[in-house]
């Protein structure tokens, strides 16, 4: 049983303007960063140097903040799948953080005012009760399937890699009986015979129950700093729905890390304008941070009473291909 574990990201740029209204100017190194790093100086350095050696250098400040969430979220996310597939010599996972005491960089999900960071999506995904995974190792992909049902369950699993642009490399679908509270490798897939390049491709995962409901997973064959990831060109529609608007998001090609974001919109305030802290009311998207494929739609909610043309100019959306 894994009991503890984590990695840092900073603060988001929501919460950091509730303590620092001037940005300009600010890095990892800045007094009122280091002031809200309870870790110290190597905290921050040891963010830095991952984003450096598996994403990019970050350009400002405020990219900074997005890649250190990004990849945090990524990198908590590999091991709560392995230990998932490590079924039965792992029996429980359990990640170190939740949520914060205060505005902070830290190993949270949730932040002190309750926004999300991309590792508590991404968590929420993979401790769904059934999770396909891919392991890339070796110029080799192995498919899992993994069950916290306690009867067995049936499905139809369909294995894609496809380059950035949407072109398929290979497709095989398979029906599959999966034991009750099992892990099964379904198989491995040989890249080189497929003349795929890494840098170019991602694995896509989709596994359909009878019912009809579908439990997918995605992941790039190399690192993000490796991938030639085009730059994509990125499409909202906004539809007003009781209780907020449903934002459809599309991409002219494979996009990585998609991130809604309502500026001065994503904290509660009390009549004043103040952040309220703690109070897990933020109002955070149903989905976001997330990979969307060429050609593909991905609609999501955001709670708001804001009118649409508001909305609409405070909508942003930022992402690695952008």
């Amino acid at each position: 049983f894994y009991s503890e574990y984590g990695f840092q990201s900073f603060a988001g740029a929501e919460t950091l303007l509730q303590f620092a209204r001037d940005t300009s100017g600010l890095d990892a190194g800045s007094e009122m960063v280091m002031f809200h790093q309870r870790g110290g100086t190597m905290a921050n350095q040891r963010i830095m140097n991952k984003l450096a050696d598996e994403y990019k250098r970050p350009s400002s400040f405020g990219e900074s903040i997005y890649l250190s969430q990004i990849a945090q979220g990524d990198i908590i996310r590999r091991p709560i799948e392995s230990h998932r597939r490590d079924k039965p010599l792992c029996w429980g996972s359990l990640v170190w953080q939740i949520n914060d005491c205060w505005p902070v960089a830290s190993w949270s999900g949730r932040d002190w005012y309750g926004n999300w960071k991309p590792l508590h999506y991404y968590m929420r995904d993979a401790f769904r009760d059934i999770l396909p995974s891919a392991v890339v190792n070796d110029g080799e992909v192995d498919v899992w399937l993994v069950s916290d049902r306690m009867q067995a369950v049936s499905g139809v699993l369909d294995i894609f890699i496809e380059d950035f642009e949407g072109r398929q490399a290979y497709h095989r679908s398979r029906r599959c009986k999966l034991p009750a509270n099992s892990s099964q490798q379904l198989g491995s897939i040989d890249l080189a015979g497929l003349g795929v390049a890494p840098e170019r491709h991602f694995v896509r995962l989709a596994f359909t129950l009878a019912d009809g409901e579908v439990y997918t997973n995605m992941r790039l064959l190399s690192s993000v700093r490796d991938a030639r990831l085009p730059k994509s060109r990125i499409t909202t529609d906004v539809t007003p729905v009781n209780g907020g608007f449903n934002v459809s998001v599309s991409s002219d090609c494979f996009a990585r890390g998609v991130f809604l974001n309502v500026s001065g919109g994503m904290l509660r305030t009390d009549a004043s304008g103040k952040a309220l802290p703690g109070t897990c009311s933020a109002r955070n998207f149903s989905d976001n941070y997330f990979d969307l494929p060429a050609g593909t739609c991905r609609t999501v909610f955001f709670p708001s009473e804001m009118s649409p043309e508001e909305f609409g100019k405070r909508l942003t959306v930022t992402c690695l291909t952008k």
